[in-house]
C-alpha cells in the first residue's frame, strides 16, 4: 500500500463513518449508493461496507478480551476456490482498524461519538457473535475468533484484480 491508497482509504472510511453518523439505521444497499454518490466505485462501497465494520468489531471484540483474532477473511476467487484475504493488506480494513483503535486509546471525537462506533460494529458479523456468545452465557477473555466469509465479491475483486490462487 502506498501512502495515497492510505489517504484515500481514510477519506473513504470516514466517509462511510459520516453517512452512519448521518443516518445510524441505513440498510446496505443505501449505504452503498450513497458511498458511490460520493465517487465511490461500488466494489469499494461494498468493500467499505463489509471491512470498516469488522475492523471497529475487532477492536471491540480485543477490549473484551478476544486474544485471538484472524488475520484473514475467506473469500471465493473467480473459479470458486476458497482464498485466504489478509485483512492488513487491504487498505479499507487497516485504515478503519487504525481509526478505531485510535478512538479507544484516546476516546471519542465529534465525528465518532460513541453511539457512531456502536452503530458502525452493529453492522458487522463480530457484533453478530458478540449477541450470540452473550446470549450463551459465554465469556470472551482468550477467545479464538475465526475469519469471516466475504460473500458478493470475488477475490479479484477484494484484491483490485490480482490473480488470485
Amino acid at each position: 500500500m502506498t501512502p495515497d491508497d492510505l489517504n484515500r482509504a481514510k477519506e473513504r472510511v470516514m466517509q462511510f463513518v459520516g453517512i452512519i453518523r448521518k443516518s445510524p439505521g441505513i440498510d446496505h444497499n443505501a449505504l452503498v449508493s450513497e458511498m458511490t454518490k460520493l465517487g465511490a466505485s461500488k466494489t469499494d462501497a461494498e468493500l467499505l461496507a463489509i471491512f470498516v465494520p469488522s475492523a471497529f468489531g475487532w477492536v471491540l471484540l480485543r477490549d473484551l478480551g478476544v486474544t485471538n483474532l484472524p488475520t484473514t477473511f475467506i473469500a471465493s476467487n473467480a473459479a470458486g476456490m476458497d482464498v485466504e484475504i489478509v485483512a492488513a493488506r487491504q487498505p479499507f480494513f487497516a485504515t478503519a482498524l487504525l481509526v478505531a483503535s485510535a478512538i479507544f486509546r484516546q476516546g471519542y471525537t465529534f465525528e465518532i461519538t460513541q453511539g457512531v462506533f456502536l452503530s458502525v460494529v452493529s453492522r458487522s458479523a463480530e457484533a453478530d457473535c458478540v449477541r450470540q456468545a452473550t446470549q450463551a452465557g459465554q465469556k470472551f477473555k482468550g477467545a479464538t475468533l475465526k475469519p469471516n466469509r466475504i460473500v458478493g465479491l470475488t477475490a479479484e475483486e477484494i484484491c483490485g484484480g490480482a490473480n488470485i490462487g
